[in-house]
């Protein structure tokens, strides 16, 4: 009877003993596939939220320069003459340039098709210029631009030769914010 209990006593010992293996293999492999491999993949996601990081930070600096150049651009808008005229504006600077007899100056209705909700918001004035050298139009384009009256060519629509006479005819469209 000693010898049927103490089989007995091992029986219960090796079922013990073998489920505690048992456990110790699940724990292995539940440590391995859970808490470890999220261990090893922490380097990947700490590298990707740093780039993220990165990437927000940029935006970030874009958006605050962003605000700098529209807050710029509205002290331009408000330091220029109150009741400012493009085609006024252009006609100054083609007299300054004594290019006013070799110029039209047109003003244009802005597209709501093309500009949309700013169309309102926008002066746009077409310049022709016939027979104007090089230099002429490049310092022109200077007064114009150095003025800070946010003044910007929308569209060159034509430089050529003029077959005429000796220079270049220039065709291009201007536009600028209205003021207020």
């Amino acid at each position: 009877m000693a010898k049927r209990d103490l089989d007995k006593q091992s029986r219960v010992a090796v079922v013990f003993a073998a489920a505690a293996m048992a456990l110790v293999a699940f724990m292995g492999v539940f440590v391995y596939a859970g808490p470890y491999k999220d261990y090893l993949n922490s380097a990947q996601t700490l590298e990707r939220l740093k780039t993220q990081e990165t990437e927000a930070l940029l935006v970030r600096v874009d958006e605050e320069q962003n605000q700098l150049e529209l807050e710029e651009i509205a002290q331009r808008i408000e330091a220029r003459e109150p009741r400012f005229d493009l085609k006024g504006f252009m006609s100054r600077v083609l007299r300054d340039a004594e290019l006013a007899e070799r110029s039209e100056l047109q003003n244009l209705k802005p597209s709501e098709r093309l500009m949309g909700e700013y169309a309102d918001n926008l002066s746009i004035v077409q310049l022709k210029l016939h027979g104007v050298s090089l230099s002429e139009l490049v310092d022109l384009l200077h007064d114009i631009y150095a003025s800070k009256n946010l003044v910007v060519m929308h569209k060159l629509d034509g430089l050529r030769t003029d077959p005429n006479v000796r220079g270049l005819d220039f065709n291009a469209t201007f536009l600028a914010p209205k003021s207020g």
